[in-house]
């Protein structure tokens, strides 16, 4: 199991140059590597950008200053699961954004650092 506050703990210390890129790397390999099975879909959706974002630095689509900008990014949202209906989950990505649907107004604010 992964959690959303772990990964972003260590996201954060990476970014502050605590935290070596490989050093950040193995561990959210060794940690998110079965995380299908029992961690929060936030957790999940988290890891998976962060993934994307290493295999595009990897692959040279990123340089250095973008691959930390789009880091500081996802460091600095929330992706937050709202159930709207049985079995029909949305999941928004926000730092403070409005989200409607039909007699419901989701108003979806950046939350504290944890």
């Amino acid at each position: 199991m992964i959690a959303e506050n772990a990964v972003r703990d260590r996201l954060l210390r990476f970014l502050q140059n605590q935290l070596s890129l490989e050093a950040f790397e193995a561990w959210l390999v060794s940690e998110s590597w079965d995380m299908h099975r029992d961690s929060s879909p936030s957790a999940q959706n988290l890891v998976v950008a962060i993934e994307l974002l290493l295999a595009e630095r990897s692959s040279s689509e990123l340089s250095d200053a973008r691959f930390r900008n789009e880091l500081a990014s996802l460091a600095n949202n929330i992706i937050s699961s709202v159930e709207i209906a049985p079995s029909a989950a949305q999941t928004v990505n926000s730092s403070a954004w409005n989200y409607q649907v039909p007699d419901v107004q989701l108003h979806l604010e950046q939350l504290a650092q944890t």
